[in-house]
């Protein structure tokens, strides 16, 4: 639906609501009505306090077809510029035990205790306009002047948790773990504005390159204002093992980023924060915090169980993670990762673990290896039993599914290794594919390892077994077993991760 220019009352909700009705029946849109009651406050730049107190509040809402779904938007001129997810309009106004209900959009007024009153000929409608628009008259005509009052105008700097993330919050789709705006380096950016911050690079998620063990490593993040006043603000940057449930005890501190200041609708380039102490070799997770004096940055010491941390990384889009991982591979490729399954500190519970292989080419073999006390009398879903060891159990995934574990019980600060084992098929066309591991707890996802893989024709192919690096047409790769393949689109990282040249194609490299 087009969305409807008003104009800037605070209050006189329903009113407006049947106004806007009409409009947008005239226009062709069949809405409903959305109505909240509760201790409701809202920060506005259309009151000269710069805040409103509600016991209720109303406005038309529209159902929109969405990648997820069809999923209701909210149209409030007196809260929001644009149409936003009804969970983003409840969850400004302040009240997390507000109590929701729709109705059809000819409800002109509806009570807390549920009584309904209409107003067909809409003359109830232009009463309560006119009587609000008065009010704003007078106010103009006061001390205080007309709306908008720029003296309540704040800065809204974020950091997205993916491509889809604008900002809002709570968070609107398009998961966890995977943010686009942390990225790291083997060598400093000479023109980080060119290679991140162009319109192009702002809409991917994939302008980053492994850490490397071994030297200093480079990290950059990207940040934008959404607000309407300019500020600056501190980004602290931590890292931490993979892990499903990267709680706040387990992020290690890298070091602090600053900006004086972004203005509004400004996207910024921070960095280079420069990584040394990297402690062995393997992938990273990161986490991005930041705040201003507007906004501080969360109290990480607050977080004290699954609720709070949820509620840290779905509703405030002061924090995000990275979790994302992209590495090139060939068909029949074997590829092992390791990962660690998070309890949390002092607390036991049920959790699931979801393995989604949806993505992943046909026919690819994906094994899971997981303690044995951790899936004891558990649920599988396309999950069947292979072999077993003392401790351990290998699940084999169904390919093409999302398999599951539900109900794996942690115990209070468990901390687990898990693997998954990957093989390509000797069939699957050249792409890029993806494969996520997640971990929910009550239904709610708190974690998630995603990686994307690229098969192709890479330059040159390493032997995990032998340690020799070849180009890609040397005959000795015909004669190599897929599951020694390693990818590699950088000779000189090959060589730093310890392979030897082959003395027939690559000769000069032959240290043997």
């Amino acid at each position: 639906a087009p969305y409807i220019p008003f104009w800037y009352p605070d209050d006189g909700c329903w009113g407006r609501a049947h106004e806007m009705r009409r409009l947008m029946i005239d226009d062709g849109t069949t809405p409903e009505k959305v109505w909240i009651y509760g201790s409701l406050h809202v920060h506005t730049h259309n009151n000269p306090t710069c805040a409103v107190h509600w016991n209720w509040h109303v406005a038309p809402i529209v159902q929109v077809q969405t990648d997820s779904g069809s999923e209701t938007y909210v149209i409030d001129p007196s809260m929001f510029d644009e149409p936003v997810p009804q969970s983003v309009w409840v969850y400004a106004q302040g009240d997390p035990s507000a109590d929701v209900v729709h109705t059809d959009s000819s409800v002109f007024y509806r009570s807390s205790s549920g009584a309904v009153y209409y107003d067909d000929d809409y003359s109830q409608t232009e009463s309560v306009l006119a009587q609000y628009r008065n009010q704003l008259i007078l106010r103009s005509a006061s001390s205080s002047g007309p709306p908008p009052y720029t003296a309540c105008y704040r800065s809204d700097i974020f950091i997205r948790d993916n491509l889809q993330d604008e900002g809002l919050e709570p968070l609107v789709g398009g998961g966890i773990s995977r943010s686009p705006d942390v990225n790291h380096y083997r060598q400093e950016l000479l023109n980080p504005t060119a290679t991140l911050g162009s319109a192009s690079a702002k809409d991917r998620d994939d302008l980053f390159e492994d850490i490397e063990y071994g030297q200093p490593n480079y990290l950059y993040v990207r940040l934008q204002n959404r607000g309407k006043a300019a500020s600056g603000c501190e980004v602290d940057l931590y890292w931490m093992p993979p892990s499903t449930l990267p709680t706040p005890t387990s992020w290690n501190p890298i070091g602090s980023l600053s900006i004086g200041s972004i203005s509004p609708g400004e996207f910024k380039i921070l960095g280079p924060l420069v990584w040394t102490d990297i402690p062995a070799v393997g992938h990273y997770c990161f986490v991005a915090v930041l705040g201003n004096s507007q906004d501080p940055k969360p109290d990480l010491n607050q977080v004290n169980d699954i609720n709070e941390f949820y509620d840290l990384i779905r509703n405030s889009n002061n924090v995000t993670w990275k979790n994302f991982d992209v590495e090139d591979v060939f068909v029949d490729s074997y590829l092992r990762y390791e990962f660690q399954i998070q309890g949390w500190p002092k607390i036991a519970y049920q959790s699931d673990l979801e393995l989604d292989t949806a993505a992943l080419p046909s026919q690819t073999s994906v094994e899971l290896r997981i303690l044995k006390r951790l899936i004891e009398g558990v649920r599988l879903e396309y999950f069947s039993q292979q072999k077993e060891t003392e401790h351990h159990r290998y699940l084999l995934s169904t390919s093409g599914t999302q398999s599951a574990i539900r109900g794996m019980p942690l115990k209070a600060s468990d901390c687990s290794e898990a693997t998954v084992y990957i093989t390509m098929p000797k069939s699957a066309p050249g792409g890029r594919y993806e494969f996520a591991v997640r971990q929910l707890v009550e239904g709610k996802e708190v974690g998630r390892i995603t990686k994307r893989f690229i098969i192709g024709d890479h330059p040159y192919v390493a032997n995990r077994r032998s340690r020799e690096v070849h180009v890609a047409n040397c005959e000795w790769v015909t004669k190599m077993s897929g599951r020694n393949k390693i990818a590699y689109q950088d000779l000189k990282l090959a060589l730093q991760h310890g392979h030897n040249g082959c003395r027939y194609c690559l000769p000069e490299h032959d240290t043997d």
